[in-house]
């Protein structure tokens, strides 16, 4: 909760979080994205089959946010169609994907359908839906190859489609069953670009204007947090650094924030998207930073890293899982890798040091 000094600079909260995309009329920096995104799903208005779509760039580039809010866009002009959209952190199994999609048609709910088979679940799906469905599948890279049969499931069911969400398309594609892939690379793609330091400002005014009171930065503050948050990859950091800028120059009493704020809120704002980043791994990956951070050598083998890792997990994992796995950590910047194959080695990145990847 804010403080009473807090709140005076702010005047709506829920404007200066992260996690909340904006709505369709105050979206910048991601037109372009927008419009491919709408013409992808162009069909949709025209009582057409409906279009896989995949959607791929660096983490932190409003991939996720600009989907959904194209999709919200669309739901309201037209509602001949339904659409429902996961992470595969917390739903990544075969079973769990059906069982959203099934959900999404019908009144039953997730948590009785994943207690079905994904026999069950399938013959379900194709029995419910009777308009156009995408199932939108946010971090699909984590996906093993038997979760990856559930997306194989929903193309082969009439009117149904795919949003894979992801941020780099030759690991997602790396392992994926040539059948697979050849349905999934005629779907129509949409790739997202690191944010520039002029659109991260762009993105900061529009938060700045509806989020806090006139006066409270100035468009020098915004372009020193943009600067600083473009180093690290990423429209998060700047909007946590914003809000943790404004709560320091609160708590000093001031009614505007200052460069010196800037710098006291921006590690802290890394640290705060660092350990949420961690909170949504999911346990495989979560155990993967942990097996690797604690190995107690800089550099760990590959092989070392296999043999600690099935120690944790209680059993053997595959080799594709796990490189899926690892690629996925070093997206988020949490490991570094060295050497290919074989011979890779792999190191955990302490937040703020001279190595750590761009985020």
């Amino acid at each position: 909760m804010h403080s009473t000094a807090t709140t005076g600079l702010i005047r709506d909260e829920a404007i200066l979080d992260e996690d909340i995309p904006p709505a369709r009329e105050r979206m910048v920096a991601r037109d372009e994205e927008f419009e491919r995104l709408r013409l992808a799903l162009a069909p949709i208005e025209r009582g057409e089959q409906i279009e896989s779509i995949r959607v791929f760039g660096p983490q932190g580039t409003g991939k996720s946010h600009t989907t959904r809010v194209m999709l919200d866009h669309l739901e309201r002009k037209q509602s001949g169609f339904d659409w429902t959209a996961l992470s595969c952190h917390e739903r990544d199994t075969r079973t769990q994907i059906l069982a959203t999609a099934v959900a999404t048609v019908t009144t039953r709910p997730f948590q009785k359908l994943q207690n079905q088979s994904h026999t069950e679940l399938r013959s379900e799906l194709s029995h419910n839906v009777d308009r156009p469905l995408l199932v939108v599948c946010d971090e699909v890279d984590i996906l093993d190859d038997q979760a990856m049969l559930a997306l194989r499931d929903i193309l082969r069911t009439p009117d149904c489609a795919l949003g894979l969400i992801a941020n780099d398309e030759e690991d997602f594609f790396e392992g994926v069953s040539p059948s697979l892939e050849s349905r999934l690379k005629g779907s129509y793609h949409v790739e997202f670009d690191e944010y520039s330091v002029s659109d991260l400002v762009a993105i900061l005014e529009q938060r700045a204007e509806y989020g806090l009171r006139d006066g409270v930065v100035s468009r020098r503050d915004l372009e020193a947090i943009a600067h600083e948050a473009q180093g690290n990859g990423s429209a998060r950091q700047a909007i946590v650094t914003l809000r943790k800028a404004v709560k320091v120059a609160a708590s000093r009493g001031r009614t505007s924030i200052s460069v010196e704020d800037i710098e006291i809120a921006a590690p802290d704002a890394r640290q705060y998207i660092r350990n949420k980043d961690y909170e949504r791994l999911g346990e495989a990956l979560q155990a993967l930073v942990d097996v690797i951070e604690a190995d107690g050598e800089e550099w760990v083998s590959c092989t070392r890293v296999r043999k600690q890792y099935d120690e944790r997990m209680g059993g053997s994992v595959s080799g594709r899982k796990r490189r899926r796995l690892l690629n996925k950590l070093q997206n988020y910047g949490f490991i570094e890798r060295r050497g290919d194959g074989k011979g890779a080695e792999y190191r955990y990145l302490e937040l703020g040091s001279s190595d750590e990847l761009k985020r």
